[in-house]
């Protein structure tokens, strides 16, 4: 008789002992659960409007509760505009813009001193070769990484 052996059709199963299952987001530390989100923490807006349009809508809610959670944690929120406008209204639109997302943070229960609002006008455009200025209009919520600044005396 003969058999024919093919690569796809090989399956490994680990032994039951070698096998752990563990929940993915405890393994991480809690400054790696706001990166995962922050592939879809940006929010948008519309031309001149700091009105944040929520499609994720529940996206402020998760990071509120990833930040009330773990108090030790801190955010940038950092608002941005496209370059239709003059630059000191751009500048006060992604201050207000940034704002507004902080807003909605603090009113969801996460604290004041978590947050740090910047507005980057349009210095920090979404593509740099883009000519779709509707990326521009957004705000963008970034972690802190606090690193460990203790210096090390070499003997």
């Amino acid at each position: 008789e003969h058999l024919a052996t093919y690569d796809t059709l090989y399956i490994s199963r680990p032994r039951a002992e070698e096998s752990v299952t563990q929940a993915y987001d405890t393994v991480l530390p809690p400054v790696y659960e706001l990166k995962k989100l922050m592939d879809k923490s940006i929010i948008w807006f519309d031309l001149n409007s700091y009105v944040p349009k929520l499609d994720p809508a529940d996206i402020l809610e998760q990071m509120a509760a990833v930040l009330i959670a773990n108090p030790g944690l801190r955010v940038n929120v950092n608002g941005h505009t496209c370059t239709i406008g003059k630059r000191a209204y751009n500048q006060k639109l992604s201050e207000k813009r940034a704002q507004a997302v902080a807003d909605r943070l603090i009113k969801l229960g996460v604290n004041p001193n978590q947050l740090e609002c910047h507005g980057y006008c349009s210095d920090k455009p979404y593509f740099s070769e883009s000519h779709q200025l509707f990326l521009d209009r957004r705000c963008e919520i970034i972690p802190i990484e606090e690193t460990n600044t203790k210096k090390v005396r070499k003997n």
